[in-house]
């Protein structure tokens, strides 16, 4: 018996220890373009298999392209947001992204999470539509409280978002608009803030974190699809896969927003209001009622409001990936040791190994680093495709129309440069009824 108990918890820990990709399978063998992309573990304590880069575009300015890697489903999402920006304010300047995730994820340098690919910092509006070209410390006299509002609005559609960090001043500033300007229910601003009930109060979608978060925005996404698939596999498996994954992940070649209801009408959602759906459609309260017939200011879940003006574009909510990996080149970095530090954690900030670090800096394995010794790093940075490699697409771009029985699709094949195919990729307007 004590034999055959000990045989079982044996082969029990060779099968734990079998790689998933077969038993001594090489590491080229790993099926990375078919994995996806893996968040795992946690903001604050996890990495990123197959980051996705964020795309350059229209309405956004990305600050690195060497700290932009996130999930698909984070893309989404922050996309949706920005086109409804767009939308609503034509003439808007640019918004001011600031940092996602490294290429693999891990520790980042100045950020407790940002860590899996689940956080974005996104800058505010400022008053005036001053263009930004960093992020800048917001207050009540430079803060454009209505256009951030609407950014913050579009992010929270679909329950998307797991936590939106903004200084406790700034969420003051939001709250009295979102309860006085637009008539939001005190169910739906406790839900969303934590303003009024203190720094402390664990509660609401909107709150504060460790601070500095009067200069932007930092955005946690669910990303429930790239959390799932890590989950698939053990942790050994996972650090395995990042130690032997590409450089460059995958490249995003479509984008888009989810559809709506039916042609020139508006369905009322539980906790809107009047000014609420006026706002969203930049149309006058008046003009909402004459259009329905509307005596007093009550309308109830479910109800149907025509819109005769301003309707909300329509776009095909997806986002494609390709296999395509994007070329890197190294730029030599100085890194200048703080108390503390080890180069474990050097090299998880860069994003690269510790036995890299040793040999870029001749170090011996039992030699110590000091506070204030410069360290050199080579750090990877993304480059442009050549020209004579510049890889085509074949991507559907579609026109939408909306009729009285739903959405019509019709689609239409494009074979383009990648680096053309952000032409293809704008809104299609909703033709007014």
């Amino acid at each position: 018996m004590y034999r055959l108990f000990w045989g079982a918890f044996l082969a029990l820990v060779l099968i734990s220890i079998t790689p998933a990709f077969g038993v001594g399978a090489d590491d080229s063998e790993i099926p990375f373009k078919e994995i996806g992309t893996l968040a795992v573990g946690e903001p604050f304590r996890g990495f990123l298999i197959n980051g996705v880069p964020f795309p350059p575009g229209n309405g956004y300015t990305l600050r690195s392209r060497n700290r932009c890697y996130t999930s698909p489903e984070l893309i989404e999402g922050l996309l949706y947001a920005i086109d409804k920006v767009k939308w609503r304010y034509p003439d808007t300047v640019d918004l001011v992204l600031g940092d996602f995730s490294k290429p693999k994820g891990g520790r980042f340098h100045s950020h407790r999470s940002h860590q899996n690919g689940q956080d974005v910092d996104i800058g505010y509006f400022q008053k005036d539509n001053k263009p930004l070209e960093h992020l800048v410390h917001m207050n009540s006299k430079n803060l454009d409280v209505e256009k951030t509002w609407f950014l913050i609005e579009a992010l929270l559609e679909d329950d998307k978002i797991e936590y939106i960090f903004i200084d406790y001043y700034l969420q003051k500033i939001f709250y009295k608009h979102a309860k006085d300007d637009l008539g939001y229910s005190d169910e739906e601003l406790r839900r969303i803030f934590q303003y009024p009930r203190g720094r402390r109060a664990g509660v609401g979608i909107i709150r504060v974190s460790s601070g500095g978060h009067d200069s932007h925005m930092h955005v946690r996404f669910f990303c429930p699809k790239a959390v799932a698939e890590a989950r698939k596999y053990t942790w050994s498996e996972l650090r395995r896969m990042r130690a032997v994954q590409p450089f460059g992940g995958k490249v995003v070649i479509a984008k888009g927003i989810k559809p709506v209801g039916r042609k020139g009408f508006h369905v009322v959602s539980k906790g809107e209001n009047l000014s609420r759906i006026a706002h969203r459609y930049g149309i006058s309260i008046k003009e909402l009622k004459n259009w329905n017939d509307i005596k007093g200011d009550c309308i109830r879940p479910g109800q149907e409001l025509r819109i005769q003006k301003g309707d909300l574009p329509t776009f095909l909510a997806r986002t494609e990936v390709t296999g395509e990996e994007v070329r890197a080149t190294f730029v030599k970095t100085a890194h200048v040791v703080a108390h503390g530090d080890t180069l474990w954690d050097i090299a998880q900030t860069y994003g690269v190994n510790v036995e890299q670090v040793r040999n870029w800096n001749d170090l011996g394995k039992k030699e110590i680093i000091r506070p204030g010794q410069r360290l050199t790093v080579l750090v990877e940075q993304q480059l442009p495709p050549q020209e004579k490699e510049t890889p085509r697409i074949k991507a559907a771009t579609h026109r939408t129309s909306l009729e009285e029985d739903g959405l019509v699709l019709e689609g239409i094949e494009l074979d383009v440069p990648l680096s053309e195919f952000k032409n293809f990729i704008v809104p299609v307007q909703k033709a007014s009824p």
